[in-house]
This record gives structure tokens, C-alpha cells and sequence, in this order.
């Protein structure tokens, strides 16, 4: 018994040694490196680095060398991508159990991004799909620089005509990962009910549109801030999580997809129909598991209840883009864009997306894009009114404010609103307040007032106070 109790202690001494060991591993962080000079012959090309694990200030705009395109490979142009939980995650190597594979100390593969759009630029020897010129997108690691080699046979797939650039960076990760936790994770069919949690994100807005699409009942959880525009793409049901808790309620649920992890999951097994699945697609933060902590629960969960819970990396996988992208001209799906920045402000877009209050995507200009007369006369000021069926309502737009008027007149609101974004012939203003926030997308194109007849060179849909109007307007 004594040689045993010794075999044992040696043996759990060992665990606690080798435990110990690894953790000292995973979470040291070498400091960073100076970037390499490039050769002579180098042709050079802008991308942002990083060298070190660590805060966004460890990103840098570099000069690399321009990749030429090997065997199967096309070389694309970047016109857009698009920042994603995922670059962050990388940057500072968390959770650290991530590290065995970006590297023990300091990252193998120091270029970032992954979501791209853009134009063919030159093609590899055997490549058939694409030629020069072609306008495609895709996701492949290295993004956030102004070129990029892609395999023909991969993340790759041509963009729709009727989709902008910035648009169509704004699908790869999230698009696909929404999809398939909605197919193939979730196995959603038409009359079910689905729950997304986290529907105002960038995984979340495209679950909501593919849920929908498939025929399901949709309800989306977010903030009261987004409640709107969570109901605009086509949510049947929308939860302010601030005044109320979906595991709390009466409602029972076929599927639900959590892209927040914020509910353990007795409460959400609570909300289940009898065989119901969870699908988790993000977690709470932290350094060690993070968001491997509900999916550890579950592996021991799951043999022992009817429902379950179920875990996935998205693949990026070229027929599913493509798909997407046929989702996309059809007008099923519609990106949301929160902000653009450009290449050099990387590290500042991270910021924000580490923040989590970003409503779709946050997208990077790569090329900046060209100077539009519609974004001058945009904020030198335009003013909209609608006279319909309902009371009349108007909103004046001048240089950092938006005045709304509802109520046939009497009622008056003012905001200050964010610098406008501008995607081809239509800008969205947003007002700056959380409370009583006005969202107005103006699109350059011919209206006519339904009751005076009057044309309009632009029309405006408007959300307010849970209402959206929508109407015609001029410049003034």
C-alpha cells in the first residue's frame, strides 16, 4: 500500500509539474521583434504586422514584399476587409491555449485580417475559375494589406455585381459562420423557432437574415440601442436584454444560437422544446479557456439530457461563399456596417471591435475608396419629408445634427449623430444618443410623393421611436 500511495503521489507530482510547466509556457509573451528589411529586388506593398503578442499598439503599417502568385493561386487586389473577434483573439494570443497553435511566445504568422474583397490582379499557372479583373472575395489570413494570394480551390468566390466592396468583406467569417450554425449545427427548418442571442453582431445580423430565409420564426436578442435595427432584418421578435431575461420566460425554442455565452446552460436547456439544440458560437472572455468553457461543460452535459449543445470553428469554404453571394443579389441577406477605417487605423477599428458594441461589421478601406460628389452634398445638409398615410413627419439633416418632427408637428427631437457613412448613392446618419435614437438612411434615387406627386431627387427611410417612416427628399 505504502509503494502504491508513493506510485500515486509521483505520479500526481508529475501532473502538477508538466501542468504548471505548460501554463509558465502558454502565457509568457516575447517582446516584439523588429520588422526584416526587404531586398533590393522586393517589390514592396503596404499590410499591418505584428511581431509580439499584446494590445492593439503592437500593430503596425509596414512595408512587406508583395506576394506573386504560386501554382493554383490568384493574387487579389484588396479593395476591403473587415475585422472579426477572431483578429483580436490572435493579436494577443488569448485564450492562451491558442498559442500551441499562432505560436509559443510570439506568433508564427505575423500578418492579420482575414475577410477580404477585391480584384484579381494577376493568376498562378493551372488556375481556370478567375482571370484578371475579376471582383471577388473571401477570407485567407493576411487581409489587412493591400494584396493577397488566395488559392483558387479555397476561401474564395466572385462578388455580385449589385454588392460594393465594402459589402461583400463584410460576409466571409461571420456569413459563413452564421450559416452553417444555422444549417448545419442547428439544422433550422421552416416553422421553427430560433433564438439568436447576440443578434445585433456580426455573426448574429447574418444568422437572423439566414434563419429567416429558411423559413424560421426568429427572435433576437441585443440592447435597446439595436432593437430596431434588429427588427429591420427581419426578426418576427426582438428581446431588449436590458428589461429582459429570454431564459426567464414562458417561450420555448427549437434552436437557439449564442454568440454571447452569457446564460449557463441549465437556463438555457430551461428554454428548450424536448430535443432542442444550442449552438455555441462565442463565450465570456479570459486568458486561459474564455469562450472553451461552456463547450467543456457540455462534452460532460450532453450524454446524460435529450437536448444538445453543440460547439463549432466555422470552415471557410468556397461553395458556402458562394452561396452567400447568391443570397446577396438575390436581396435576401444585406450586410450591416457599423464604421469604416483605414489601413492605418487597424489598430484603432480592433479597439473598438474588442469593445463589443459594434452593430455588424466594422470595415477597413484598404483602398481608399474614390471621392464621391455624394458625400459632399451629404453633409452639406438635406432635408426629407414624407406626406402619406400617416401623420406628417419630417427630418432636417445639417452639419452635425438631425432634427426629427413627428406627432403631425408637435412633437421636436434634436440629436448630434456620428460622422455619416456613405456606400455608393446611399448614407446612413446615426445619432450619438442611445436613448431616443434616430437612424436615417438616405439613398440618391428618384421619389415621388405618393399624395401631392411631387418628385424628390432621394429617398429616406427613417427609424425612430420604434417606428420607421419612410419618405422623399431634396437638398437643401
Amino acid at each position: 500500500m505504502k509503494l502504491r500511495n508513493r506510485i500515486l503521489a509521483g505520479t500526481g507530482l508529475v501532473v502538477v509539474v508538466a501542468v504548471a510547466a505548460l501554463v509558465l509556457v502558454l502565457g509568457y509573451t516575447a517582446p516584439c521583434e523588429p520588422a526584416p528589411g526587404l531586398s533590393a529586388e522586393s517589390t514592396a506593398m503596404k499590410a499591418i504586422d505584428y511581431r509580439c503578442y499584446g494590445s492593439p499598439e503592437v500593430l503596425a503599417l509596414e512595408d512587406v514584399e508583395k506576394p506573386a502568385p504560386a501554382d493554383g493561386e490568384v493574387l487579389v487586389k484588396v479593395h476591403a476587409a473587415s475585422v472579426n473577434p477572431l483578429d483580436w483573439h490572435y493579436m494577443r494570443g488569448s485564450p492562451y491555449i491558442m498559442r500551441l497553435e499562432s505560436g509559443i511566445g510570439r506568433p508564427k504568422v505575423t500578418r492579420l485580417g482575414v475577410d477580404f474583397s477585391g480584384t484579381v490582379e494577376a493568376v498562378g499557372a493551372s488556375v481556370t475559375r478567375f482571370k484578371p479583373g475579376d471582383e471577388v472575395f473571401g477570407g485567407r489570413t493576411g487581409a489587412f494589406g493591400e494584396y493577397i494570394p488566395v488559392r483558387e480551390d479555397r476561401g474564395i468566390a466572385s462578388k455580385p455585381a449589385n454588392v460594393s466592396f465594402a459589402e461583400a468583406a463584410a460576409v466571409p467569417i461571420a456569413g459563413v459562420t452564421a450559416l452553417q450554425a444555422v444549417r448545419d449545427k442547428g439544422k433550422v427548418e421552416a416553422g421553427q423557432k430560433v433564438l439568436i442571442n447576440g443578434a445585433s453582431g456580426g455573426v448574429g445580423t447574418f444568422a437572423v437574415q439566414i434563419a429567416k430565409s429558411f423559413g424560421a420564426e426568429v427572435t433576437g436578442v441585443c440592447s435597446e440601442r439595436n432593437v430596431e435595427m434588429v427588427r429591420s432584418l427581419g426578426a418576427d421578435h426582438v428581446i431588449d436584454y436590458g428589461t429582459e431575461d429570454f431564459t426567464a420566460g414562458e417561450q420555448r425554442y427549437d434552436v437557439i444560437i449564442d454568440m454571447v455565452g452569457n446564460h449557463p446552460l441549465s437556463a438555457l436547456r430551461d428554454v428548450l422544446v424536448p430535443g432542442g439544440i444550442v449552438v455555441m458560437v462565442g463565450g465570456p472572455p479570459g486568458d486561459w479557456l474564455g469562450p472553451l468553457i461552456n463547450p467543456l461543460k457540455a462534452l460532460f452535459v450532453n450524454p446524460f439530457i435529450d437536448e444538445h449543445f453543440s460547439f463549432f470553428v466555422a470552415t471557410m469554404d468556397r461553395d458556402d461563399l458562394g452561396l452567400l453571394a447568391d443570397l446577396m443579389a438575390e436581396g435576401k441577406i444585406t450586410p450591416v456596417i457599423d464604421r469604416h477605417y483605414p489601413l492605418s487605423e487597424v489598430p484603432d477599428a480592433i479597439a473598438y471591435s474588442e469593445k463589443g458594441r459594434a452593430r455588424g461589421k466594422i470595415i477597413i478601406d484598404v483602398q481608399p475608396p474614390a471621392r464621391n460628389p455624394w458625400t459632399d452634398a451629404a453633409k452639406r445638409g438635406v432635408s426629407f419629408r414624407a406626406l402619406g398615410n400617416e401623420p406628417f413627419w419630417s427630418l432636417e439633416i445639417a452639419p452635425g445634427r438631425l432634427t426629427m418632427i413627428t406627432d403631425s408637428g408637435q412633437r421636436r427631437t434634436e440629436r448630434s449623430y456620428e460622422e455619416p457613412v456613405v456606400e455608393g448613392a446611399t448614407t446612413t446618419y446615426r445619432s450619438l444618443a442611445d436613448d431616443g435614437e434616430i437612424v436615417a438612411v438616405i439613398e440618391r434615387s428618384p421619389c415621388t410623393d405618393s399624395m401631392s406627386g411631387e418628385a424628390f431627387e432621394a429617398t429616406a427611410t427613417v427609424m425612430f421611436g420604434g417606428t420607421t417612416y419612410r419618405g422623399c427628399g431634396r437638398f437643401l
